[in-house]
């Protein structure tokens, strides 16, 4: 691989049916100075095949030695052939063709950033709009992102940002939390930690966020076990007296919200399947909540309530599925007279 500035690297696993829209968009940037390194993880749907007929010197595919999980594929960035600059994108979103052009006029108006961001639009399985992320500062330390992020002011996902090379290094890669859940904040705020991001007010790239995304419903478990990384991660950098305001002030509501959110998504799931949910599970979270959010009232809320009668009986199942099975019906028909 030619030395060039910037390496835009996308961890794959089954990436169809947005892999060719996202590699094609990637490869059609305005600025022609990168590599696309695709760290293949042993997909088993057609789009290793496609990549082969992919005609572009940039273009370096690095299939797995054998199947990972998300984490270990993710870890192979370290290993992976890269250039001054690095930027990762997830399979399923795409890039504006002057992505990296907006991040090079950045670069030269803050060189001393840890971190180059630009903003973004959100997009359905689609590829319909569905709208703009929130506003974002041209220049935000460690602290002031966190407290947004935690307070539901920020929206920040993986793809997007660009950082050195050598700082990804140096700061040991993206954790490799259970399903990299909480990770990229946590990377994000490692980069910006003495530093700052510097951001485009311009969109150019999109986030698509579907039901087949990472983001979209994770299981409970999993954000339980990693929440307790990132909370290790935030009482390091709270040695900062800001960080340490921002997760006083806003950590609680922050964990209320993910936990009922991930909470609801673990009975949806038990209910679809006929099964009643693990009362350990709301033991868990209730254990959780009085450690880092005492006095919450996240479990009492009429949404969980709700959720947790219909999930109680077997009848009680029976009705919640067929409620589910009429509301889908339901959307469909709207989506269909919408579509006509």
């Amino acid at each position: 691989m030619s030395a060039r500035r910037f390496t835009v690297v996308l961890p794959l696993k089954d990436g169809e049916p947005y892999l060719r829209d996202c590699v094609r968009s990637v490869l059609a940037q305005t600025v022609r100075d990168f590599d696309l390194v695709v760290l293949e993880n042993a997909s088993e749907d057609g789009g290793p095949a496609w990549l082969r007929t992919v005609d572009d010197p940039r273009l370096h595919v690095l299939p797995a030695p054998e199947p990972l999980g998300i984490e270990a594929n993710w870890a192979r960035i370290r290993s992976a052939p890269r250039n001054e600059f690095l930027t990762t994108i997830g399979h399923d979103d795409m890039l504006d063709p002057d992505y990296l052009e907006e991040i090079e006029r950045l670069i030269g108006l803050h060189p001393g950033a840890g971190l180059y961001r630009t903003h973004f639009r959100l997009i359905d399985a689609r590829g319909r709009i569905r709208g703009s992320c929130r506003p974002m500062p041209e220049r935000e330390g460690a602290a002031e992102f966190l407290r947004a992020r935690l307070s539901g002011e920020r929206d920040s996902f993986g793809t997007g940002y660009t950082m050195r090379t050598a700082d990804y290094d140096r700061v040991g890669g993206i954790p490799g939390w259970r399903r990299l859940l909480f990770a990229d904040d946590a990377l994000w705020l490692m980069l910006m930690r003495g530093s700052y991001v510097a951001t485009a007010k311009a969109e150019r790239f999109s986030y698509r966020f579907h039901p087949a995304s990472a983001s979209f419903a994770p299981r409970l478990g999993d954000v339980l076990a990693a929440f307790g990384s990132y909370r290790a991660m935030l009482d390091e950098l709270s040695s900062d007296p800001a960080v340490a305001a921002a997760v006083r002030d806003e950590l609680p509501g922050y964990l209320e919200r993910t936990l009922r959110y991930a909470y609801l998504a673990e009975i949806e799931r038990a209910s679809a399947a006929g099964e009643r949910l693990d009362p350990a599970a709301r033991a868990e979270v209730r254990d959780v909540l009085e450690r880092h959010a005492p006095g919450s009232v996240a479990l009492r809320h009429w949404r969980v309530r709700f959720s947790e009668a219909a999930n109680a009986s077997p009848l009680r199942r029976a009705a919640a599925q067929l409620w589910r099975g009429l509301r889908a019906a339901r959307a469909g028909l709207d989506s269909a007279r919408r579509a006509s």
